[in-house]
């Protein structure tokens, strides 16, 4: 489905900022914090792109990774989130070497049991495997050994 097909299935309006912020989350294959998209399109303003985060994670095209260094990332839906709610419970991979995080869509995540108080309950279940990604192994300089 393309940029516009997308915003018009949401029911957002279709605009060439919105088409350029979808198009680079399409480019890319990690998730986006708001600097790096800032980036990719200057020049752009920071508010404008806040809020077309805000508006296509309310509308359920974008979701939200937090990341270990504290920053929010995003990544695209898979397809079945909408403004109502996300479903793509799916966990997501940090690369400790380079700072990106990907979307493991194949793993599937469901919350494990968990006591809470009466009255709570579970909004959201976040899972985050870290490690080190393909990329950044294969550039890492092996350790010298030792003769």
């Amino acid at each position: 489905m393309d940029a516009s097909e997308l915003l018009k299935k949401h029911g957002l309006r279709v605009t060439p900022f919105r088409r350029s912020v979808l198009a680079l989350f399409e480019r890319r294959s990690v998730a986006l914090d708001g600097r790096a998209i800032e980036h990719q399109l200057q020049p752009a303003d920071r508010v404008t792109i806040y809020r077309t985060l805000r508006s296509f994670e309310d509308n359920g095209i974008i979701h939200r990774i937090p990341d270990p260094s504290g920053a929010v990332k995003f990544a695209m839906c898979l397809g079945s989130c909408d403004e109502h709610a996300h479903h793509d419970s799916h966990a997501h991979f940090h690369c400790d070497s380079c700072d990106s995080t990907l979307c493991l869509s194949n793993a599937s995540v469901t919350p494990p049991p968990v006591q809470l108080p009466t009255g709570f309950s579970i909004n959201t279940f976040e899972v985050t495997v870290r490690g080190t990604c393909a990329q950044c192994q294969q550039t890492a300089d092996p350790i010298p050994s030792e003769a």
